[in-house]
């Protein structure tokens, strides 16, 4: 169940309007949309082990991504001004960017296993 309201938040955050506010019925869409699909595939019974790895396998492939873009970013002074890192950020950015890889190696290497 945490699934489809996690997709509702994340619709709310992602895709604001200029002024800031997403549509609710589009939050609510998305919501169903996720707990409509988990119910159809529950429903044909398709093997949760499969959708778990493969969930599994895009999470230890797209963490370390993540973590690296928003580390580049985050870096970016033309872009983010004086509220870019500082050199004490930088370094625990890539403290934190290790430990993605290092996850996202590990989650890879059970889901393959």
């Amino acid at each position: 169940i945490t699934a489809p309201l996690a997709a509702g938040l994340v619709t709310a955050s992602v895709f604001r309007s200029k002024e800031g506010v997403v549509s609710e019925r589009f939050s609510k869409f998305a919501a169903i949309l996720v707990f409509a699909i988990g119910w159809v595939i529950t429903m044909v019974g398709s093997a949760p082990i499969k959708i778990i790895k493969f969930a599994q396998i895009a999470n230890g492939i797209l963490l370390p991504i993540v973590a690296i873009t928003l580390f580049i970013l985050s870096r970016n002074k033309s872009l983010l001004g004086e509220l870019a890192n500082t050199k004490g950020q930088n370094l625990l950015g890539i403290i934190l960017v290790l430990f993605t890889l290092i996850l996202g190696l590990m989650g890879l290497s059970k889901a393959l296993s």
